[in-house]
């Protein structure tokens, strides 16, 4: 049979706020799970096709993707708008 150590209740209290610190998504810098029991503002993150709000820029390009047929450009036409887009964004 195994020795099994019992588990001491501050190992589960410290599990308990990792797991719900992952339920609120709240991560680090890099996307991890903020684990180091350090209070910390959860990182914000946009979705997938979500722009800065009050960015004109990014609202400029996006409003531009819209308004492109990607159904009738040509390979070249594609690039051109790919390297206009790049240009606007830098």
């Amino acid at each position: 049979m195994h020795n099994v150590r019992p588990t001491r209740p501050s190992v589960i209290t410290r599990a308990r706020a990792i797991l719900e610190a992952l339920e609120h998504d709240e991560l680090t810098r890099g996307g991890r799970p903020s684990i180091s029991g350090t209070p910390s503002e959860p990182q914000k993150q946009l979705g997938l096709f979500q722009i800065a709000a009050a960015d004109p820029t990014a609202e400029r390009v996006a409003q531009r993707l819209r308004d492109t047929d990607t159904n009738n450009l040509t390979p070249l036409q594609a690039l051109s708008l790919l390297a206009d887009l790049k240009k606007d964004l830098e």
